[in-house]
């Protein structure tokens, strides 16, 4: 079980906690009525004949003065799709065998926004 100290947090949005021994998942959260975030994420996906194509985009919304650094799009892909092939201009890109992509980008570059794509095969009948 992870500990986590909520006085840092309160005051100064900073996350402190006492780690379990071994492996473990330290958080996963959602943020409602947020009113601005300091980077985008534009996914485009178009399909055709049981093919899709997937472009995602993600760069800073504005120059906020600091840099953002250890950037990391994560999503699950749907139990249909049968292969995935996806590279991105910057960073590295793993499908992991719970079909699970992660995309880890790192710092975001100021002269160009990251792009990933490629190419997703759905189950054969499927549109």
């Amino acid at each position: 079980m992870v500990r986590f100290k909520f006085r840092p947090w309160e005051s100064n949005q900073i996350l402190s906690f006492v780690p379990p021994d071994g492996q473990f998942k330290l958080m996963n959260y959602r943020v409602r009525k947020l009113k601005s975030t300091p980077i985008y994420v534009k996914p485009q996906l178009t399909s055709d004949g049981g093919i899709c194509r997937l472009n995602v985009m993600v760069g800073m919304r504005n120059d906020p003065g600091k840099t953002v650094d250890s950037v990391n799009v994560q999503f699950q892909l749907p139990p249909c799709i049968l292969s995935a092939d996806l590279t991105s201009t910057h960073g590295t890109v793993n499908i992991l065998s719970n079909k699970t992509c992660t995309w880890s980008i790192g710092r975001i570059p100021k002269d160009k926004a990251p792009s990933m794509s490629g190419t997703l095969v759905l189950e054969t009948g499927l549109e």
